[in-house]
């Protein structure tokens, strides 16, 4: 009777986890609402390996010297954060000189991220890191998730679950 409680509680937590990445109608409503965060909130730092290239480590803090960030969480085998790839894709193509555009793969192996970039030809940087870390420093636990970082390095707002391209320039819309 324990062992069925504790496969019960098991198989819970892991529907919770899981419906960051669903499609189910009511999910996708929620996810479609934007959350301005209340209290500014410095963006915590974390070290970042870009996947393609000589894998170069930076920091984030690097990143938004210059200019605001758009920040992003992904996985290779969550449909919604497949499906908005492109927008982000060509929303760095259209503002990547004004913001700076940091997507963050959250796959267990880097050979799943790889073999997906090799089958889509996305020009968008691609970082990894230690996922544990980061998931713990910006609270993932559902994907997608997007965050906006100013140039002070304050985290100004925050999306969970997928956007079109539309919900996605209008999230950006503070820092264009």
């Amino acid at each position: 009777m324990v062992k069925k409680g504790i496969l019960l509680g098991i198989f819970i937590a892991i529907l919770i986890i899981m419906t960051g990445c669903t499609t189910d109608t009511e999910k996708r409503e929620q996810a479609k609402q934007i959350s301005q965060v209340e209290q500014e909130t410095t963006a915590p730092d974390i070290l970042l390996k870009m996947v393609r290239g000589n894998g170069q480590q930076l920091r984030l803090r690097d990143i938004y010297m210059d200019k605001p960030v758009f920040l992003n969480f992904w996985a290779s085998w969550c449909p919604p954060c497949v499906k908005e790839m492109p927008h982000i894709d060509a929303l760095y193509k259209k503002y990547g000189d004004k913001i700076n555009f940091v997507v963050i793969n959250m796959d267990s192996n880097e050979g799943d991220v790889r073999a997906f970039l090799q089958n889509n030809s996305f020009e968008i940087p691609i970082y990894r890191g230690d996922l544990n870390s980061i998931s713990e420093a910006y609270h993932v636990n559902a994907i997608p998730i997007s965050f906006i970082i100013d140039k002070r390095g304050k985290i100004i707002s925050q999306h969970t679950g997928g956007m079109s391209e539309r919900e996605m320039e209008k999230f950006l819309g503070p820092i264009l």
